[in-house]
């Protein structure tokens, strides 16, 4: 999507490969280093749900909890030079090594819950207002050289 202008709010869910976030079934598509990645996710987000429901004045009627989703992008993401002029919605995302360099996202961009199993670029980027990444993993660092927040 590199040198594109995305004017409608873009759901990358809409565009990967829809599977779910832990379990047997997702062996062969993760190698063994984004697998044991993925364990230590689950043991925290099980603990952080012990703890919350460890706050709550009700308890909880079952343990049972519906399979976490997560979309998965087995190549790059390059969205080099590319301007969203709405909302882009990156939320529970698993991609390999991603290139946002000199993008420009003027309302926002939402990568909460996404994992990045390499380096992922935001090189010169311009984050207009919101820029989320709450509960995100990076497995390796990301690049945020020359970056701007407006807000």
């Amino acid at each position: 999507m590199s040198y594109s202008q995305i004017q409608g709010e873009l759901k990358i869910s809409q565009l990967g490969l829809r599977a779910p976030l832990f379990g047997e079934s997702l062996s062969p598509i993760f190698t063994p280093a984004e697998k044991e990645q993925l364990q230590r996710d689950r043991r925290r987000l099980s603990r952080l749900s012990t703890l919350s429901q460890s706050l709550l004045t009700t308890p909880k009627l079952t343990t049972e909890e519906p399979p976490l989703q997560i979309t998965v992008f087995r190549g790059p993401l390059k969205l080099t030079q590319t301007r969203f002029l709405s909302l882009a919605d990156f939320t529970n995302t698993f991609s390999e090594p991603g290139r946002s360099t000199r993008s420009t996202v003027q309302p926002g961009i939402d990568c909460s819950q996404a994992r990045f199993s390499q380096v992922t670029s935001f090189a010169g980027a311009l984050f207009g207002r919101d820029a989320r990444f709450r509960s995100s993993i990076f497995l390796a660092g990301p690049n945020l050289t020359r970056c701007s927040f407006r807000e």
